[in-house]
């Protein structure tokens, strides 16, 4: 997976993407996903990265992952 950092994220539900998430300096991530409905919901946890790997934990332990990070810079998040 390669995600490349947006300009402008919203509060508005309308200008999300259907799938995403969102890395917070303070350790917040926000997972945005697509209800059945179609519209957009988002989900917030927190993120640790422990060497090359980034683990999310959220109230809701079925929403946990953790991601073997390839590539980190300013422009290219790439993981597996």
């Amino acid at each position: 997976m390669i995600y490349t950092p947006k300009e402008v994220l919203s509060d508005n539900a309308h200008e999300i993407e259907q799938d995403g998430f969102e890395l917070k300096p303070d350790g917040e991530f926000v997972k945005y996903e697509s209800s059945h409905a179609g519209s957009p919901v988002h989900y917030s946890g927190k993120y640790e990265i422990k060497g090359d790997t980034l683990y999310t934990r959220f109230k809701n332990q079925y929403l946990d992952s953790a991601y073997r990070l390839v590539k980190l810079d300013d422009n290219v998040l790439k993981m597996r």
